[in-house]
């Protein structure tokens, strides 16, 4: 009997991992001959693996209900567990072709299993008084800490310690890809037509200007003339009297 550790502990796992589940159930249990031989096929199967680790399984457990037996196993990659299931040297390939022959849909024994591809950080675990068991078996246990006292700090804790947080940034994805200028294409100068004012007219109002000019400069210049008013006896000059 494993050892049970007091106290709450969690479970730690580098990298991705798969939880596969399988099992049977007896449908018709007075067809003996057509269960025992599915239940007796999982032993070799197990042994192969535990013996082999680089087929790919971390570990399992197993339980017995009123129907028949459900194991747990942890595996290494979906690769792994897909191509063990597919080998024919290996122990499940001639199981499963027995039980196609044996069984196959008379509904007698029934068999199932489901698949979990667990990327590496998105999982937390918690054992209470516990041996080391199930995921924690897998990988390795961790004491429980301040900082891991719930479900979602697990998480977070998982999802830190992961490579892939805080990864380093390879050359090719620091690479500034290449700047392609753009061709400059310049536009052609187009020059407006100079539309020149017809000269004849100008010079016209220029020689209407100066003699305007010209007239009101010798206006300036010209001598007053007193006004004589027509009552008033006008004496006559020396040289009209001198003619007289």
């Amino acid at each position: 009997m494993s050892k049970v550790v007091p106290g709450y502990t969690t479970a730690e796992v580098d990298g991705d991992f798969v939880v596969f589940l399988i099992g049977m159930r007896v449908n018709k249990v007075w067809k003996l001959h057509k269960w025992i031989p599915v239940a007796l096929a999982m032993g070799p199967m197990l042994r192969e693996l535990v013996r082999r680790k680089e087929l790919g399984l971390m570990s399992f457990t197993s339980w017995v209900g009123p129907r028949g037996p459900v194991l747990v196993q942890y595996w290494r990659s979906v690769e792994q567990l897909e191509s063990f299931a597919r080998d024919a040297r290996l122990p499940h390939h001639p199981a499963w072709k027995r039980w196609n022959k044996a069984v196959g849909n008379s509904g007698d024994v029934g068999v199932w299993h489901e698949t979990y591809v667990v990327r590496e950080g998105t999982f937390e675990a918690l054992y209470g008084n516990m041996p080391t068991f199930g995921l924690a078996s897998a990988g390795k246990p961790a004491p429980l800490t301040r900082s891991t006292r719930t479900a979602a700090s697990r998480r977070a804790a998982n999802a830190a310690q992961s490579p892939t947080a805080d990864s380093p940034t390879t050359e090719a994805q620091t690479a500034e890809a290449p700047t392609v200028e753009a061709p400059t294409v310049e536009a052609p100068t187009v020059e407006a037509p100079t539309v020149e004012a017809p000269t004849g007219g100008a010079q016209a109002a220029e020689a209407q200007a100066a003699k305007a000019q010209a007239a009101e400069a010798q206006a300036a210049e010209a001598p007053v003339a007193e006004a004589t008013h027509p009552s008033e006896p006008q004496s006559p000059t020396p040289e009209a009297a001198n003619a007289a």
